[in-house]
């Protein structure tokens, strides 16, 4: 540790004694050791012992503003712990980055209307979630690969970096990710064997990026009214009969998908879905997955978009905007004929009726 280093964690120990507690837990004063240091910090091991830590402690260092000097920019950095206590830090100004690695948290964390400059979760354990509704963060939002109870809650969070969830594993049933209303500033990251066991929603969320969900494997993706102003990516989706997404009024820049991550019949609804692009790509190889690369793009061919469209439920199949949204996609790309072909689809299946029945469609 430098000098300087060696200062600010002596000063933040003596406000500690002063403020908080004059007999601080070893666990606690290793947090302010940290956290004073501008050294880049080893990753704790996997099986590294997690002594406990107050969530009084917590609060203490994160909000006091004669402490905040002497807290490095890289963040207030909590490493192999566990948080027995309630972390309240709701309506708080942190003024630092709060950086949790391989931490357990006992108790709900309350963030909500709180302010800061980044929130990270890295390998951790949240066992009864995060209440976060209506925060400021001035950077990212990350909960990589850490495992949570509880929901995830944040509606209405303006998030001026990205929300990066990849490898998140959300066990709560019912609602597992919330983030309706919120504005991210970037690209939201649901992949890289990200789970969610309940309800993963984004009504009214704006995106300023993309919207990555690839090699996930989510129940239930609510997507009402979503705004992203880049792509949207739903590939390589471990999905199961019970699998649904939900896009009603949502507006994308370019849909990307491929065919076997479409939802089972009855699972899908896009009415009202407005995009620029329709991209189908080829499922991702290991070779692609390795470099970075979506599958090989396929050509938009009507008879695959339409059996698309017929995803919907009975009731919505027969709603005319995703036809003449798939119609006009069409049309723009010169593609005149295949357009007729949907408007010609859409008449037949307004005479039918609703039931779908391949063999009068071939």
């Amino acid at each position: 540790m430098s000098l300087l280093d060696q200062i600010r964690a002596d000063k933040l120990i003596q406000l500690a004694h002063d403020r908080f507690d004059p007999n601080p837990y070893q666990a606690e004063l290793r947090v302010l050791h940290d956290s004073a240091s501008s050294e880049e910090l080893p990753d704790p091991k996997e099986d590294a012992p997690r002594p406990e830590i107050r969530a009084e402690f917590l609060r203490w260092l994160a909000t006091d503003p004669e402490a905040a000097p002497y807290i490095d920019p890289k963040g207030l950095r909590v490493y192999a712990t566990t948080i027995p206590g309630k972390l309240d830090l709701e309506g708080c100004h942190v003024r630092s980055t709060l950086d949790f690695r391989r931490c357990t948290f006992q108790e709900e964390i309350k963030l909500a209307s709180a302010e800061t400059r980044g929130i990270y979760f890295l390998d951790s354990s949240l066992d009864k979630g995060i209440f976060a509704d209506g925060a400021v963060v001035h950077g990212k939002v990350v909960l990589s690969h850490t495992k949570s109870g509880g929901a995830i809650r944040l509606v209405g969070t303006e998030i001026t970096g990205v929300l990066e969830c990849s490898g998140a594993k959300l066990t709560a049933k019912g609602l597992a990710l919330a983030a309706d209303r919120a504005r991210i500033g970037s690209s939201v990251f649901l992949d890289d064997d990200f789970e969610a066991w309940g309800i993963v929603r984004l009504a009214n969320a704006e995106i300023v990026r993309t919207l990555h969900c690839v090699g996930a494997k989510i129940a239930e993706m609510q997507c009402q009214n979503m705004q992203v102003r880049g792509d949207f990516v739903w590939q390589r989706i471990t999905k199961s009969e019970d699998t649904q997404l939900k896009l009603v009024g949502a507006r994308v820049k370019n849909l990307r998908d491929d065919q076997e991550s479409w939802p089972e019949r009855g699972k899908l609804d896009i009415d009202g879905l407005v995009y620029d692009e329709l991209t189908l790509h080829k499922r991702q190889q290991p070779a692609d997955i390795a470099l970075g690369k979506f599958g090989p793009e396929l050509p938009l061919v009507a008879r695959e978009r339409i059996d698309w469209i017929m995803l919907q439920p009975l009731d919505k199949r027969m709603e005319p905007q995703p036809w003449m949204q798939l119609r006009d996609l069409l049309e723009k790309k010169g593609q005149r004929r295949e357009a007729k072909y949907v408007l010609f689809r859409f008449r037949c299946l307004q005479v039918q009726g609703l039931e779908w029945h391949p063999l009068r469609w071939a």
